[in-house]
């Protein structure tokens, strides 16, 4: 038997699942989506315009 610790987390797993579907849908990467989550907020709107944002302004380097 596993000890808790190392259990997967079901909500974690659907979190990381719903990211990865919603990035590829955006036409962005998994990385690039959790970032504007953090900047613009859990808003769809707000999201998709830190991502127009992001798009129409890149960052040298990135």
């Amino acid at each position: 038997m596993q000890p808790h610790a190392e259990r997967e987390d079901p909500e974690a797993r659907v979190e990381a699942e719903d990211i990865v579907r919603w990035a590829e849908r955006l036409h962005v990467t998994p990385e690039e989506l959790r970032s504007a989550v953090q900047k613009g907020g859990t808003m769809v709107k707000d999201v998709l315009q830190e991502l127009k944002r992001r798009a129409e302004n890149p960052v040298k380097g990135r």
